[in-house]
């Protein structure tokens, strides 16, 4: 008795195992379905006919046909591959081999993660071969309104570009024929080519503005700045040398080297190179305030001098009246007295140096 109830213990737990089994596998199954059909196909299929639409052609033809194609081989081949699997998983789990049924499941699951990341790189190319079409749109828009300021910008106040001038209005009709030329390829439906001809337009649109802005007042310094402080300083100098100013540095050397450094800016100007201009510039700038600056001290130098002059007037006159006292009395004694060491040769010459630093300081004064 005891072993036949034994029995139908067991025969109760098995029963239950495999009924839980079936459950868990019938559960495990419905979720597989629903991840097999969360890869919506019919969404790519859409994106595929929208972008159909655009009539690509080029390297963006080339990207659509790449991914259509792998969208054709997840739809035709590894979808279908992930049902045939999902049905041999529910035929083991009703004939109860719960052991294959686990082993082909955990095939299954790989599968569907495989199929679900190509579905998601899919879907993220197509969606950039659309955006790139919108994308080039918009920056198209952008661009041509930038280009129109500059434009009007440099047409309209041409005075302030110099002879920069000439060079912007050639660049103007060179982006005029790059973006003829990339309206024909967006045109053609080459969004793609489109794009990196797109980013060399901004390069270069980025450079006008940049152009436009800073060359102004770069080409003020050179057309009427520099030239009115080189003016100023050469007049100046040569009232200081009238007024009998010593200059120990080359000041019209200074000037001719700046006149010098003048016609590289400007070449550098025509050129249109913004940091060429700025850095020939800033060294006309320093030269120009150097040659100020020396004027200045040489100035302030005369300054003291002059303040001084009173003092030095008494000390020669000083020195003159005792030259000619000194003299005198070597006459007297050369009448009476033999002089053996040149006393009177010595008074002359000290006499003559006495002139000497006299008509100087007249002259200086």
């Amino acid at each position: 008795m005891i072993w036949f109830f034994v029995i139908v213990v067991i025969i109760v737990v098995a029963a239950g195992g495999v009924w839980w089994l079936q459950h868990y596998f019938q559960t495990r199954i419905k979720n597989l379905d629903a991840q097999v059909e969360a890869i919506d196909v019919g969404a790519l299929s859409s994106q595929i006919r929208s972008i159909e639409q655009l009539k690509l052609t080029g390297d963006s033809l080339a990207t659509f046909s790449k991914w259509e194609r792998a969208f054709d081989q997840l739809n035709d081949d590894d979808l279908a591959d992930l049902q045939k699997i999902l049905l041999d998983l529910e035929d083991q789990a009703k004939r109860f081999r719960f052991d294959h049924a686990q082993k082909i499941a955990k095939v299954l699951e790989a599968k569907i993660d495989t199929a679900r990341q190509q579905y998601d790189l899919i879907s993220q190319a197509l969606q950039d071969i659309r955006h790139d079409e919108a994308d080039n749109r918009s920056k198209m828009l952008q661009l041509r309104d930038d280009y129109q300021v500059s434009r009007k910008t440099i047409l309209a106040k041409s005075f302030v570009f110099g002879d920069a001038q000439p060079a912007l209005e050639q660049q103007l009709q060179q982006l005029a024929e790059l973006f003829q030329k990339i309206d024909q390829i967006n045109n053609d439906g080459d969004h793609q080519a489109a794009k990196s001809e797109i980013k060399q337009l901004s390069d270069e649109m980025a450079a006008l503005r940049r152009q436009v802005k800073e060359l102004p007042p770069l080409v003020n310094e050179q057309v009427n700045e520099f030239p009115a402080q080189i003016n100023e300083i050469e007049h100046g100098y040569r009232q200081l040398t009238t007024a009998h100013y010593v200059f120990t540095d080359d000041i019209p050397g200074m000037v001719e080297d700046v006149n010098e450094k003048m016609a590289d800016a400007n070449t550098a100007l025509k050129s249109l190179d913004v940091d060429a201009t700025e850095a020939a510039n800033s060294e006309i700038e320093a030269e120009i305030d150097k040659m100020y600056a020396i004027m200045e001290k040489e100035m302030q130098a005369r300054k003291r001098v002059d303040a001084a002059a009173p003092d030095l007037r008494q000390f020669i006159d000083h020195a003159l009246r005792q030259n000619r006292e000194l003299q005198t009395e070597l006459d007297h004694l050369n009448q009476s007295y033999t002089l053996n060491h040149n006393e009177i040769k010595i008074a002359k010459d000290l006499k003559t140096q006495l002139d000497s630093i006299d008509a100087n300081y007249i002259k200086d004064t």
